[in-house]
């Protein structure tokens, strides 16, 4: 509703719009990254990496481009099969491992397949992976940007895939092959969950891994569907034309749905992708034997942690701060 009311004015300041929310996706990704980074607790570290991939989309939404509300799309709804995969996941190592430490889980997962096996390939998606919606909705995205001439925002997506990647693997090597040192300890991972279930069985039942495994398909699948992509790049376009969108929304008319064609990968992207899925592997294992420079990352930066300490008072002073900062450089750009 609001981009029926005021999507004019907003058109009007494009390009000042566009600084402002791409600065605060950066923001969002570099601070999300290095915490999530820094994290020992399994569903912590999970959320920080969402808080991390939200700063991605919000990038996606302030270039104002067609094609970027499609990749956006394609993004949103892949990051939430992949990372649904994934908490789903943590129930797993809950009901079979008992604990959700890191430093408590070391070696613990040993002889576990299909459990690693999700992980490690849920950590590689969070990458864009190739033949992932990420890696189709980052490739839309990355084409809207270079026609705006901001191909650097290429580097914000590189760094999110591979911090976030690599956080999840450093977790699976240690938990579940028992490589490298135990992770360090910290408040965070101290803080303990009770398991779902009465006690651990040898087997993960079927309602708890199943839905995992379908999210993970799902995710590699409908990037062939031909039909979800030219739907999300009509979309796009609809909604971005501001005179259309505020009949649809505000008329309910029907305008002419535009039917672009979306546009494929080249050789180029998948390597790109590749190789930031390789690098991720090796930072996760560079990382699990604590070398310097990686263990240092890894313990996180102390102001930083201290102001995002986990405590639900911090997150309510954090959210208003930001959406009073942001409504204000909003508020001085349209006086």
């Amino acid at each position: 509703m609001f981009w029926t009311v005021y999507g004019s004015a907003l058109a009007a300041h494009e390009r000042e719009i566009r600084a402002i929310f791409v600065a605060v996706g950066i923001v969002t990704v570099l601070v999300g990254g290095a915490m999530c980074y820094a994290q020992h607790h399994l569903k912590r570290l999970l959320a920080y990496s969402t808080v991390t991939h939200a700063g991605l989309m919000l990038i996606a939404v302030a270039l104002l481009r067609g094609k970027a509300i499609a990749g956006f799309t394609l993004y949103v709804i892949g990051h939430g099969m992949v990372k649904g995969s994934l908490f789903l996941g943590a129930g797993i190592v809950l009901h079979r491992l008992r604990a959700i430490s890191a430093r408590r889980l070391h070696g613990k997962g040993r002889g576990m397949i299909a459990t690693p096996a999700l992980f490690i390939i849920g950590a590689l998606a969070l990458a864009a992976l190739p033949s992932t919606l990420l890696f189709s909705g980052e490739g839309a995205i990355q084409s809207a940007a270079r026609e705006l001439h901001l191909e650097w925002t290429e580097w914000v997506f590189l760094f999110a895939g591979l911090i976030t990647a690599a956080a999840v693997l450093r977790f699976s090597f240690r938990t579940f092959f028992g490589w490298g040192e135990p992770a360090p300890e910290d408040q965070a991972s101290k803080v303990g969950e009770l398991p779902e279930t009465e006690s651990g069985e040898r087997n993960v039942p079927a309602v708890l891994f199943v839905p995992a495994l379908v999210l993970l398909v799902l995710a590699f699948a409908l990037p062939y569907s031909y039909r979800l992509k030219s739907v999300a790049v009509s979309g796009g376009e609809v909604f971005t034309d501001v005179n259309s969108y505020r009949s649809v929304v505000l008329e309910n008319a029907s305008v002419a749905q535009p039917q672009p064609e979306p546009e494929r990968a080249t050789a180029a992207e998948h390597a790109k992708s590749l190789i930031i899925c390789l690098v991720a592997v090796f930072a996760a294992l560079l990382t699990a034997r604590r070398l310097p420079g990686f263990a240092a990352l890894e313990e996180g930066f102390g102001p930083l942690r201290k102001l995002h300490s986990g405590h639900p008072g911090d997150y309510v002073a954090w959210l208003t701060a930001g959406t009073a900062a942001l409504g204000a450089a909003v508020f001085f750009l349209f006086r």
